[in-house]
């Protein structure tokens, strides 16, 4: 088992995709720093003379906490791509190569499915997480990190989910939308690998998860003003919390059914055949 998953990581780190989902990370992260971040760190001095409502902060800056940024929503839409990228759609590949049957020459069946959904999962999680780290350091580097005030400025409100924790302790606020999001960029990359025997071509495939995500949330936004629950990944993800007030049931619940989906159509489709 730790032979399978020490040779799908090295696949892993040896494809192109995986360094071009990367390069993406880099170009959203950088651009929002560069085009947002640094014009608000030159109006610093502003907050002290009175000419700025608030001080420029990382909890307010920052890409995944922006409420007015571009940027941010051009991540939580490409969101279950980034996820699909690095790994997502070598077992498709795999399957139509042959590989699967050398494999299955040597290993169990289930060890080598294990490790490909491990690795998988890991990797799209990684994959979503990297932007949203990366840009938050860059924005630390010229914004204070000042502890949020509830003066009506700042993205969360007094019903959101975690809001003491976010005008208390802020650090631990990200900290766990970093795990929310690490969650579903693992549960959205291995739906693909569930997908992959139902979807036979490699374009649709890619798209799925796209589609899907899409689908949720534009669901979501019909059916808000009448339950207050929320099935939008894109929304439980989101940061700032936009949508009906979250609850940790919420998130519970909507990451545990589709990660069940892909568990149970992954290992169930992948243990019936060897190929298409």
């Amino acid at each position: 088992m730790k032979r399978l998953i020490k040779i799908e990581k090295e696949r892993l780190l040896s494809s192109k995709t995986f360094y071009i989902t990367i390069l993406i990370g880099i170009i959203i992260a950088v651009s929002q720093f560069i085009i947002e971040v640094i014009p608000a760190s030159r109006d610093l001095l502003k907050a002290y003379s009175g000419v700025s409502y608030t001080l420029p902060s990382v909890f307010k800056k920052s890409m995944s906490l922006n409420t007015s940024s571009p940027f941010r929503m051009v991540y939580l839409i490409t969101f279950p791509i980034l996820a699909m990228m690095p790994f997502a759609l070598t077992y498709c590949s795999d399957l139509k190569t042959g590989y699967v049957k050398n494999i299955y020459t040597r290993e169990l069946k289930k060890k080598y499915l294990l490790s490909k959904f491990i690795v998988t999962f890991v990797s799209g999680g990684m994959a979503v997480i990297f932007p949203v780290i990366l840009n938050i350091m860059l924005t630390m580097t010229v914004l204070p990190a000042a502890i949020p005030v509830q003066n009506g400025t700042f993205a969360i409100m007094s019903k959101s989910f975690m809001c003491k924790t976010f005008y208390s302790n802020p650090f631990l606020y990200v900290f766990v939308y970093l795990i929310i999001i690490f969650a579903f960029g693992g549960i959205f990359a291995t739906l693909i690998l569930a997908f992959t025997r139902l979807i036979q071509n490699v374009f649709l495939l890619s798209l799925s998860t796209f589609v899907l995500w899409y689908m949720l949330d534009q669901f979501n936004s019909m059916v808000k003003n009448f339950i207050d629950f929320n099935i939008s990944c894109e929304t439980l993800v989101d940061m700032i919390q936009r949508g009906p007030v979250h609850s940790v049931w919420n998130y519970v619940f909507v990451g545990a059914f589709w990660l069940v989906i892909s568990v149970v159509l992954f290992f169930s489709t992948g243990m019936k055949s060897d190929t298409y």
